[in-house]
């Protein structure tokens, strides 16, 4: 089992998302918020520009929705960061 040194809970987010309770976009914003509440400022300025990323799909979507299959690409690269740190990312 892996020795993980921090945990972010986002399975409250994920739910509503689930849900359909909560739009891509404003689940972007609520996860950005959980890594910058659960991580240490240093840790969190290192996954900052992908989550840059993701909030510039927000703009680019305008008045639309989020493409799923870009924030998933997003947040893939947001996994494998937060793997390579021992960092669980608790959806479930």
């Amino acid at each position: 089992m892996a020795n993980w040194k921090y945990v972010v809970n986002t399975l409250p987010e994920w739910e509503q998302a689930q849900e359909d309770k909560l739009e891509i976009k404003a689940l972007i914003t609520a996860l950005d918020g959980r890594f910058q509440a659960s991580l240490p400022a240093e840790l969190y300025e290192e996954i900052e520009e992908l989550f840059d990323q993701l909030k510039g799909l927000i703009e680019d979507a305008g008045d639309d929705d989020v493409d799923a299959d870009e924030f998933d690409e997003v947040w893939s690269q947001i996994y494998d960061w937060a793997d390579a740190r021992r960092i669980w990312i608790k959806t479930f």
